[in-house]
C-alpha cells in the first residue's frame, strides 16, 4: 500500500477473483494515487466492466466510506463484507437514499468478530498512531474502543515495528493482536 492507508478490497464471483484494489491516496504514480479518492474499494470497482455485478461480493478491510458506498450502489455490486468497524466513515448503516439505492442495496455483512476482524482494526489503528494521520479517525476510533486505541499506542507499536522490521511472518504479527 506503499505508506497509504491499510486497507484493501477484493472482488470475487462464487469464490474467484474478479479484482483486486487498495488504498493509494498518499501513494504516486498510479490511477488517482495522492488522491483522496484513491480508496481500496474504488480501485477495485474501477477494473469491472459497466455491467451490473450482482453476483459479486466485495470485501474489504475497513467498513466502506460514503464514496465508496456510492460507488458499490453505482455499479450494483450484489454484497459487501467488511472486516473492521469504521467509527469516524463508515457508511454501511445508512439508509437508501434515493431510488437507485433501493433498487440494488447490496446484502451487507461486517464487522467480523473474529482473527481477520481484529487484525484489520488493529492495521488501521496502528497506523493512524505511527503517521499522525487524521486525527479526527483516530479519536472516533477512541471514543468507539479506548482499550483498542490504548493497547495499540502503549503496548503493541513498538512489537508491530519490531516484528515488521525483523521480517516476522505474517502469522506472528497477527499473534500480537
Amino acid at each position: 500500500m506503499e505508506g497509504s492507508f491499510p486497507v484493501g478490497a477484493v472482488v470475487s464471483r462464487h469464490g474467484e477473483v474478479v479484482a483486486t484494489g487498495c488504498n493509494h491516496i498518499f501513494a504516486t504514480g498510479r490511477d488517482l494515487a495522492g488522491s483522496g479518492l484513491a480508496h481500496a474499494e474504488i480501485d477495485a470497482l474501477r477494473k469491472l466492466t459497466t455491467d451490473p455485478h450482482d453476483d459479486l461480493l466485495l470485501t474489504t478491510t475497513l467498513e466502506p466510506c460514503p464514496m465508496c458506498m456510492g460507488a458499490i450502489y453505482v455499479k450494483r455490486v450484489g454484497a459487501v463484507e467488511f472486516l473492521a468497524a469504521d467509527p469516524y466513515g463508515g457508511a454501511c448503516g445508512l439508509a437508501p437514499l434515493n431510488p437507485l439505492m433501493r433498487r440494488y442495496e447490496p446484502r451487507l455483512a461486517g464487522p467480523d468478530d473474529g482473527p481477520a476482524g481484529r487484525v484489520a482494526q488493529n492495521l488501521v489503528v496502528a497506523w493512524l498512531v505511527s503517521t499522525g494521520h487524521w486525527s479526527a479517525t483516530l479519536q472516533a476510533f477512541a471514543e468507539h474502543d479506548p482499550a483498542l486505541v490504548h493497547r495499540v499506542r502503549n503496548d503493541l507499536a513498538d512489537e508491530l515495528s519490531g516484528a515488521a522490521a525483523a521480517g516476522a511472518p505474517f502469522s506472528d504479527i497477527v499473534d500480537l493482536f
